[in-house]
């Protein structure tokens, strides 16, 4: 199991990465001083995530599944992708598996903490290098350049996240 740490946008998040032969386990905790959330994301070994379960801290909670097309007006989403978390970015990554130089579009299911809600999201990624990519909203306009490790978990995300020592007090 890999353990993961970040701070940024005001929040600390911890999260837990379990690669087996027959499955990806993605866990996390958000937190921030006013709402936290934990996570769970599973995914085939091919990266294809197939279910995703949030429960927040005032006891609200949310479960999709890619067999239930991941709800009303999802249903050709391919990536889950949390708002609060660094984590989720690691699935089309390692899925989409670029050359340095190629980008590909997804549709990703853009689920918004703490508020649990969710929308499909036009994105692109594109690899920059061996431990570089490039993200960008679509819609939105956003751009970020994104560094990874071997692995293809985030790094930094400039002005958002810089992944620290798991030890690190939140």
């Amino acid at each position: 199991m890999t353990t993961l740490s970040w701070r940024g946008d005001g929040t600390f998040k911890t999260a837990d990465a379990r690669i087996d032969a027959d499955a990806i386990v993605l866990t996390g905790l958000t937190e921030s001083q006013d709402w936290s959330a934990r996570y769970t994301v599973e995914a085939a070994p091919d990266w294809q995530a197939h279910t995703v379960h949030i429960d927040t801290g005032d006891g609200r909670a949310l479960a999709l599944s890619k067999t239930d097309k991941w709800g009303d007006g999802c249903a050709e989403c391919t990536d889950p992708d949390l708002s609060a978390s660094p984590m989720t970015n690691t699935l089309p990554i390692r899925r989409l598996d670029l050359k340095i130089g190629d980008s590909a579009e997804i549709l990703a299911l853009h689920i918004m903490l703490p508020d649990l809600t969710f929308r499909p999201a036009h994105q692109r990624y594109t690899r920059l290098g061996p431990l570089a990519w490039r993200y960008e909203g679509l819609e939105s306009g956003f751009t970020a350049e994104i560094a990874v490790d071997g692995e293809g978990f985030v790094t930094g995300y400039p002005g958002l996240f810089l992944r620290v020592d798991p030890g690190a007090a939140p």
